[in-house]
């Protein structure tokens, strides 16, 4: 799978979830402690912004007023991410706010990130939280290491525990302090 099959597979699980979404969902409570899935979508949101923020050396879109409208700029901000990611050097280095990383590095962990969402916003809205083999094969690696160099505790609630799990999917969401 290549680096940006990979992010539009992130995407578009999320984007999938995203779209089940009922009414009375949106205030929901998530995984992600204090957040109801509305903050969730808008976390999501605010990373697709800073990915073409920090690609772009632009400014990133406005904030969203309502849930259709989070809706309608999850999609706008993932197709200007993936645009952003496609026209920048998989080797050049940007800055991340938890460091300096390639922009190869920056969309696997992006991709990562989207997909754990797409995992919370599955719990939270009671859907399949199962999430694609392939995906998870593919940011598990890079994506825990990286997070491990962070301060998880401040970062990723709990953080890893002390026994990994053996399914894949499970140590991926274990890394970031989630325990399914």
């Amino acid at each position: 799978m290549d680096r940006l099959s990979l992010l539009d597979a992130a995407v578009g699980l999320f984007d999938d979830r995203v779209s089940a979404v009922t009414g009375a969902q949106w205030t929901r409570p998530t995984p992600c402690k204090g957040w109801t899935v509305l903050d969730l979508v808008e976390h999501v949101v605010a990373g697709h912004r800073m990915a073409v923020e920090l690609l772009e050396k632009g400014p990133p879109a406005s904030p969203s007023e309502s849930t259709s409208a989070s809706l309608r700029e999850d999609r706008r901000s993932a197709q200007r991410q993936r645009r952003a990611f496609a026209g920048a050097h998989p080797a050049t280095d940007v800055d991340h706010p938890a460091g300096r990383i390639t922009v190869s590095e920056f969309l696997v962990y992006r991709a990562a990130d989207i997909t754990v969402h797409a995992w919370d916003l599955a719990r939270a809205i009671d859907v399949d939280d199962q999430l694609p083999e392939e995906l998870v094969e593919h940011v598990l690696e890079p994506y825990a290491a990286w997070v491990s160099t962070l301060t998880v505790e401040q970062m990723f609630g709990s953080g890893p525990s002390r026994i990994p799990p053996r399914a894949k999917q499970d140590r991926l969401l274990d890394q970031l302090g989630r325990r399914p």
